[in-house]
């Protein structure tokens, strides 16, 4: 942000009084990435699906979202406009506004806590953050024998963007058993 006002970082604290407006601002404005351009893809599910990558893509980009938004709501005008894409996208399946809100609130929560994990993994492979501590570990306790599941799936090579979709895609069979027409 500083750089597109042409200033120094801190700098901006002449202009925004406390550090959690600035928050608030580069919040708003990353958010602001997530609105898929109209007009959505067609269908309640497409809809949904282009939203969710394009969140996802975005959380990739800038990870500190996650946190920034466990601290508290944030709600400036781009997060209301991606608010209101969700909802709109939910209501083509033609159910009431509380039904609707759960539904984002589920992708919501699937698409975030599946980027909670994916950025696990890629740190451990990029050997920084807590992956890289725990890796020996879990390389001596494999090998064990004890936890024969654990140890193949640790040996499977999992793509991050296919097992986003496939789990995606069976969060909204679910949705769509219960409320399709």
């Amino acid at each position: 942000m500083a750089n597109e006002l042409g200033v120094r970082a801190m700098s901006l604290y002449n202009h925004i009084e406390r550090k959690e407006d600035l928050l608030d601002l580069m919040f708003d404005e990353v958010v602001q990435q997530m609105v898929v351009d109209e007009p959505l893809p067609d269908g309640w599910r497409d809809a949904i699906i282009a939203i969710a990558q394009r969140q996802r893509e975005v959380l990739l980009r800038h990870p500190w979202m996650v946190e920034l938004a466990a601290r508290r709501p944030q709600v400036g005008p781009n997060a209301l406009k991606h608010g209101e894409q969700s909802l709109a996208a939910a209501c083509r399946l033609d159910v009431g506004m509380k039904v609707a809100a759960h539904i984002v609130t589920a992708v919501d929560h699937y698409m975030t806590g599946y980027f909670i994990r994916e950025r696990l993994l890629r740190d451990k492979q990029h050997g920084e953050g807590e992956g890289s501590v725990i890796e020996p570990y879990m390389r001596e306790m494999l090998a064990t024998g004890r936890f024969p599941y654990l140890a193949r799936a640790n040996e499977e090579s999992v793509d991050p963007q296919e097992s986003f979709e496939e789990g995606l895609g069976w969060l909204l069979d679910g949705i769509e058993r219960q409320y399709g027409r």
